[in-house]
């Protein structure tokens, strides 16, 4: 039988957390004491001895850190885990050195907690692992980063941001897909699984929990194709069975364009069809350059440049092609920037037109015909989209920061605006840029740390004031709180709590 230590200064936490390991492993674990700071667990620990310790990082009078490093030099065998919302990436290297055994990131369900307890005392029942303890704890601090990876993805941080999680975690990122999975319909166990299986063929993969979804992110060091995906999709499906909801994005290659795949992921169900952007991975890409062009054009008014960059992306992908393969290209192209003008009002004649064209499409035989045709229809198209997009650009604006006012909290993104707008991403990026001198993420993340700093100014819990602005991850809330204002949450609390 194991005795446990739990060291957290948060009265309630304490005694749940606490609770939680009498009533799930009394049949292992035969005590547990809980304190509220590093000093006295540290005395109750010379006093006594334990072979598992909970602690936060940030604990009064003596950190988490200091306090095992000491519980380490009078027993370099007792395991440890840390259990905390703070930002873990900057303590990772410590902790490794230390020997810390695992993480446990707040907010954090009982079932998670129990799943890392479980994982733990299974490697304590085995003395011989206590050889290899630095590989398993380098692993856990690892998955620890990858999952923080993820929300700087799905929280839409810069490439230099997500660039360095891949530098600390030594991937060399070339390509990356988006899987979505039901939260409710997969366990802990059989996302390890799934890991385990596709890292085995490629780079990396890593998994975050988002409100209802397990979003899982597989990355890649060269160009993933579509049987890829097929392939890991079926490891999904032997794992969590074939009947449960699998849904998947398209492939990037650009780190700015890692949230999108996720976007696709998550409105897998409302494409018409197979999944035409995985079905034609090459032929989206370049449809997805053309559509840029066509966006540049409308805010420029520039068709010059348009034509100009619309050959560049023809000559580029065209080369080779046979005229069945032009004709088709030319169809899927025309048929989803129908799909697409859809959804704005006004678009009829530019609709008729594409239609024209998609019957036309039979009668090219070449490369310069296709360019030139394709040429033509934007042209045709460009200028009704320019004049409807200048009439509303004060309005949007205005628009953009009522949406953010009143999304804030909700799991918004810069395709939820888009759509909210009647306008591309691209557009009303490019608008508010040119207005405030920066991104929507940027936007989104100052008004949301300013709404949390009413809010600390009461005395609710950090974790819930998180949630309550729209950060489902307690770390990545204090790490954008930090950036954005210079102090932690908890600092910005007691500076204010000192003015008074």
């Amino acid at each position: 039988m194991l005795k446990a230590l739990v060291v957290e200064d948060e009265k309630l936490e304490r005694e749940a957390f606490t609770k939680l390991i009498r009533d799930k492993f009394h049949e292992q674990i035969e005590q547990v004491v809980a304190v509220s700071n590093g000093s006295q667990a540290l005395e109750i620990f010379q006093q006594e001895s334990y072979q598992l310790v909970f602690t936060d990082i940030n604990t009064p009078k003596m950190t988490g850190l200091e306090f095992l490093r000491k519980i380490k030099e009078i027993n370099p065998k007792v395991r440890s885990i840390i259990v905390t919302g703070y930002d873990y990436f900057e303590y990772a290297q410590e902790a490794i050195r230390i020997g810390v055994d695992d993480f446990i990131l707040k907010p954090a369900t009982q079932k998670e907690i129990c799943e890392r307890i479980e994982n733990i005392l299974k490697r304590m029942s085995d003395d011989g692992l206590y050889e290899t303890a630095g590989t398993s704890r380098f692993q856990e601090i690892q998955a620890i980063l990858q999952n923080d990876l993820i929300y700087s993805i799905l929280y839409q941080e810069n490439a230099a941001g997500i660039q360095k999680y891949f530098a600390i975690l030594h991937l060399h990122v070339k390509s990356a897909v988006c899987f979505c999975l039901e939260r409710k319909e997969i366990t802990l166990k059989q996302i390890d699984a799934i890991c385990k299986e596709v890292q085995g063929a490629y780079l990396s993969c890593c998994y975050g929990m988002y409100f209802e979804n397990v979003v899982l992110y597989v990355f890649h060091d060269s160009l993933l194709q579509h049987k890829d995906i097929c392939w890991i999709k079926e490891q999904i499906q032997k794992i969590i069975g074939e009947y449960k909801k699998i849904k998947w994005g398209g492939i990037k290659e650009a780190v700015e364009e890692y949230y999108d795949s996720y976007v696709e992921a998550r409105n897998h169900d409302a494409m018409s069809g197979e999944n035409h952007v995985l079905k034609n991975t090459e032929y989206y890409n370049a449809i997805k350059c053309l559509s840029d062009d066509l966006l540049s054009a409308v805010l420029d008014g520039n068709l010059c440049i348009l034509n100009e960059q619309v050959a560049l992306e023809f000559k580029k992908f065209c080369f080779g092609m046979n005229k069945e393969q032009l004709q088709e290209m030319l169809t899927l192209f025309f048929r989803l920037l129908s799909d697409k003008l859809m959804q704005y009002e006004g678009m009829e004649k530019s609709l008729k037109i594409l239609e024209v064209a998609m019957e036309r499409v039979v009668d090219v035989n070449n490369i310069q015909q296709a360019f030139e045709m394709v040429s033509s229809i934007l042209h045709e198209i460009v200028y009704p989209i320019v004049e409807k997009q200048q009439a509303k650009m004060n309005k949007l604006i205005l628009l953009s920061y009522r949406y953010i006012q009143e999304h804030y909290h909700q799991p918004i993104g810069l395709n939820d605006l888009a759509k909210y707008l009647d306008v591309t991403p691209q557009y009303i990026c490019t608008l508010l840029s040119q207005h405030k001198k920066t991104n929507f993420t940027n936007i989104l993340a100052e008004y949301r740390i300013a709404q949390a700093k009413l809010l600390l100014i009461g005395d609710r819990k950090i974790k819930e004031i998180a949630g309550m602005v729209g950060f489902q991850n307690q770390n990545y809330f204090a790490k954008t709180f930090k950036k954005i204002t210079g102090y932690t949450p908890n600092e910005y609390r007691l500076m204010y709590q000192a003015m008074k």
